[in-house]
């Protein structure tokens, strides 16, 4: 066999090396690009997934309205547990930085 016959039958339609070619043209519909969110559910979906050592902000933040804390300082406590703080230490911290505290917040004892 000469080489021009060679090359000649592994570009022959249907063989495997011009499938793989053609599927390399055409983009797949398998994986699609995610779709965007509006910002409120983005924000709650965003929400659900934050973790920390005292548990999912959600409960997180139902404990702290619970127990008194305003609006502005439960988003206060949500920043100081972003950066990296225990819950106990950033609810003192935002008491000191917004000079006051609820009554049921602190600990008995």
């Amino acid at each position: 066999m000469d080489r021009t016959r060679l090359n000649d039958s592994v570009d022959r339609p249907g063989s495997a090396r011009s499938n793989s070619r053609n599927r390399s043209r055409f983009r797949s519909n398998r994986f699609l690009a995610p779709q965007e969110r509006d910002g409120a559910e983005r924000q709650r979906l965003m929400g659900q997934r934050e973790i920390y050592a005292e548990g999912h902000w959600p409960a997180i933040r139902v404990g702290l309205e619970r127990q008194g804390w305003s609006a502005r300082q439960i988003e206060l406590v949500h920043v100081q547990l972003r950066q990296g703080w225990p819950l106990d230490m950033a609810k003192e911290q935002v008491g000191i930085m917004t000079g006051n505290c609820p009554l049921r917040s602190h600990r008995a004892g």
